[in-house]
């Protein structure tokens, strides 16, 4: 792809991202360490600086997004996270969006003009 093309595409990502922008703070996951005994400790997350990015709803039109179990109907749609190509996310980053926790559990590894992540719904805060 030439440069004129991916400066088009970013500005189409970049204006799509705009048309229902959702400003998302990540929080990144701390460093497991082992303590003296042996068992694993997870350190306190960094929160990285909020940025913009827009959540794109599974596009699903058949499935009514619910797998069967034992224990009932459980909810199960993957999400997408769309972001510029500046935009700075990891696995296992978590964010809270309208009042609901999320996750992300894959990064679309060969994109050049955004990024691209799926997300997944872990549900409101444990109270």
């Amino acid at each position: 792809m030439n440069r004129a093309e991916l400066v088009m595409r970013r500005r189409n990502v970049l204006a799509f991202i705009q048309a229902d922008p959702a400003k998302i703070e990540l929080v990144r996951a701390g460093e497991v360490s082992k303590t003296a005994a042996g068992g694993k400790v997870r350190s306190a997350g960094t929160s990285l600086a909020p940025q913009l990015g827009r959540i794109i709803p599974p596009k699903r039109r058949f499935d009514n997004g619910l797998v069967n179990s034992e224990a009932g109907s459980i909810p199960h749609s993957q999400w997408l996270l769309l972001g510029t190509h500046r935009f700075n996310g990891m696995v296992d980053d978590q964010f809270r969006w309208l009042g609901q926790n999320y996750r992300i559990t894959a990064i679309h590894p060969t994109r050049t003009e955004s990024f691209l992540a799926t997300i997944d719904f872990t549900g409101p805060d444990n109270e």
